[in-house]
């Protein structure tokens, strides 16, 4: 699958005349929680030709393709992708610090990568997580049973929410590392484990039974960084000239301009 998804990149490339800079895996394969008919949630970043950037015509700052054959394919400009990157966007985070890359073409990455060390918020992660499991858990409460990959949706957000504030670092959105650095519960882990294992021979939209001990820990974790959230400081976003910067410099390497 993987040449499958480099030459479709590549496609995209020519289709649309662009240079994609960066493309990752972004789903339940690259987080651990993954089965057989799972689809491949290929992310990237591109730039446009500099011309496409000197029109006032307004355009799309975004390329959106359907599913195909298990690839789903969605992509930022980088100019949309450096803005949201500057408001501390999860998404934009969590494809830096990716484990599964495909295409990384541009030294503009590992410069986002090292400053997003240091300009993250801490704040608007944990908030992006926390609301992440709580939007899941007050849909099934009350109910017997419960999606699975939805039960696991909402543990991955907690268990990033325990990383953060004890490593003050992006969590590497990984299921299996994150659930051991942050659980020193052996019983809750086996569960979990054991979640994962069923995951990945489970049919779509398969239905469990739900688990004493992953609700205690979903509601106590869940009112805990309710509260926890409020005490941690905002911070400021990075000076959108350094951001201008990297913009024009990556647009100098990859069509070999000066600017």
């Amino acid at each position: 699958m993987y040449n499958q998804i480099i030459s479709k990149l590549r496609d995209i490339e020519e289709e649309n005349n662009i240079r994609i800079l960066y493309a990752v895996e972004a789903g339940s394969r690259a987080w651990g929680g993954s089965s057989e008919a799972s689809d491949y949630d290929v992310r990237f970043i591109y730039v446009h030709p500099i011309e496409w950037y000197l029109s006032i015509e307004e355009k799309e700052d975004y390329i959106d393709l359907p599913i195909n054959n298990l690839i789903d394919l969605h992509g930022w400009d980088l100019q949309k992708a450096l803005k949201l990157f500057r408001k501390s966007n999860p998404s934009i985070l969590e494809w830096l610090h990716s484990s599964s890359i495909y295409i990384e073409d541009s030294t503009l990455i590992d410069r986002l990568r090292r400053l997003s060390r240091d300009y993250f918020s801490p704040k608007a992660l944990l908030y992006h997580y926390l609301n992440m499991a709580k939007a899941n858990y007050k849909k099934y409460l009350g109910e017997n049973k419960i999606n699975l990959k939805k039960y696991l949706y909402m543990i991955l957000p907690l268990l990033a929410c325990s990383y953060i504030k004890n490593n003050k670092k992006i969590p590497v959105m990984n299921f299996y590392n994150l659930m051991n650095s942050e659980l020193n519960n052996s019983i809750l882990l086996e569960e979990i484990s054991s979640l994962l294992v069923q995951k990945k021979s489970a049919k779509y939209n398969e239905e469990i039974l739900r688990l004493d001990i992953i609700d205690d820990f979903l509601e106590t974790q869940i009112n805990y960084y309710q509260e926890y959230v409020l005490k941690v400081e905002g911070k400021d976003p990075i000076d959108y000239d350094c951001l201008d910067k990297l913009f024009q410099r990556a647009l100098e390497e990859i069509w070999r301009l000066s600017l």
